[in-house]
């Protein structure tokens, strides 16, 4: 993953990617897309396998605030929730959707509000607070 970040000649992608889109099959690790909340349907979509199979296993999607706002977020837990996928989802919130800051972006309580609207267990962190990070409390 660090020869796709910096592109060297061992990147398996060849610098067909950019920089923060690394990935690796072998670790089920897949790539990100630079278009907005892709990969969270996956996410939910990967975590009904593991669910249906019995695996255990979760899937784990990162995005942004500004990915929460988009209508592939909305659909992705909506399915998680209804089909009780295993899927951990992580919005890393840092106030700006690109460079939309948050008030302009949504109305209400944040994005820790949405997923409770969808029966998700949620929790906020801020991540600036070690010890919240480091306990996920």
């Amino acid at each position: 993953m660090a020869n796709q970040m910096v592109g060297t000649h061992q990147d398996v992608t060849k610098g067909r990617q950019m920089g923060i889109h690394y990935g690796s099959k072998a670790h089920n690790i897949q790539q990100i897309s630079s278009t907005l909340a892709t990969q969270i349907p996956n996410a939910s979509g990967a975590g009904y396998h593991y669910r249906i199979n019995g695996d255990d296993r979760i899937a784990v999607t990162y995005f942004g605030e500004g990915a929460a706002s988009e209508g592939d977020f909305h659909s992705a837990l909506n399915f998680a929730s209804t089909l009780k996928c295993q899927t951990l989802f992580i919005c890393r919130n840092n106030g700006y959707a690109i460079s939309t800051p948050i008030y302009d972006q949504y109305a209400g309580d944040g994005i820790a509000a949405r997923g409770l609207s969808y029966g998700i267990p949620t929790i906020r962190i801020d991540g600036n607070d070690v010890l919240a990070v480091s306990i996920g409390t």
